[in-house]
């Protein structure tokens, strides 16, 4: 409802005086950018599971909540964010809802890079952040396959929880 009233008053704004069209603008700008932010922030912390509420994730529900995420995506697109926390949470919600094989691709691009066989999660990450020339290529392979808004450790995250 707020959100269509922000788009119904910004639709408005050429036909009053400049100074309170100004003001209408700013305003209702603001407000769409501050709600896609909080539920940008929201699918973002369902989606990297900070608290570790969600230890497995299933193909069938990432790709409804993907699916969902996508859907606020667009009733926010006149926002002026670029890279905020719905941004983030589009490329978790598409790595979490990725086909099985394009997963395992990306996994095993990643653990060439150190060739290793992945025993811990910390001990991935740890050997990324040891050597930075591996951490540029691993940030590079997930900005290519569209994930770059998220942080190799997030990105690791999401991989190993999915089912």
């Amino acid at each position: 409802v707020t959100l269509k009233a922000c788009q119904i008053a910004a639709a408005k704004v050429n036909s009053v005086d400049s100074r309170t069209a100004e003001m209408m603008y700013f305003g209702s700008q603001s407000i769409e950018n501050s709600l896609s932010h909080a539920v940008g922030c929201k699918f973002l912390d369902i989606g990297l599971d900070p608290m570790g509420m969600c230890p497995e994730i299933y193909l069938d529900g990432a790709k409804q909540f993907c699916h969902d995420v996508c859907a606020f995506k667009r009733l926010f697109q006149h926002t002026t964010s670029s890279e905020g926390p719905m941004e983030r949470a589009v490329a978790a919600s598409r790595l979490m809802s990725l086909d099985e094989s394009p997963l395992t691709a990306l996994r095993n691009a990643l653990c060439a890079l150190i060739s290793s066989d992945t025993g811990s999660e910390a001990s991935f990450i740890s050997d990324f952040a040891a050597d930075s020339r591996l951490l540029e290529e691993a940030e590079s392979m997930l900005d290519a396959k569209g994930f770059g808004s998220l942080a190799l450790e997030e990105a690791v995250s999401i991989m190993n929880r999915r089912c």
